[in-house]
C-alpha cells in the first residue's frame, strides 16, 4: 500500500505531508495497529529503499546524528545522504 502511494502522489508532495505528520504524531506502540501510524508517515516521506532501512533500524537519523562525531560523519561520507536514512 505505501508503495501505490509513493506511485500516486510525487515526492515534492509526499515528504513536506508525511514528513511534518510523522514528526508530529506520537509514538503509540501500545495502541491499536491501525493508530500506530506514525512509521508508516515517516516512510512514505522517503524513497522506498530510505523507507526500509529507516523501517529496520534500530538506530534512527535523529540519534546517529547526536551519537556520531563530526570527524566521523566527514570521514563516512555521512553528509551526502546518510542523514536522512
Amino acid at each position: 500500500m505505501e508503495e501505490h502511494m509513493r506511485s500516486a502522489l510525487p515526492m515534492g508532495l509526499r515528504r513536506p505531508l508525511f514528513g511534518t505528520l510523522g514528526k508530529l504524531y506520537p509514538k503509540a506502540d501500545w495502541a491499536p495497529r491501525m493508530f500506530r501510524a506514525k512509521t508508516t508517515f515517516e516512510g512514505l516521506a522517503r524513497t522506498s529503499v530510505e523507507a526500509y532501512f529507516h523501517t529496520v533500524s534500530i538506530l534512527r537519523g535523529p540519534m546517529r546524528e547526536a551519537l556520531f562525531t563530526s570527524d566521523f560523519k566527514d570521514r563516512t561520507g555521512w553528509l551526502q545522504g546518510a542523514r536522512s536514512l
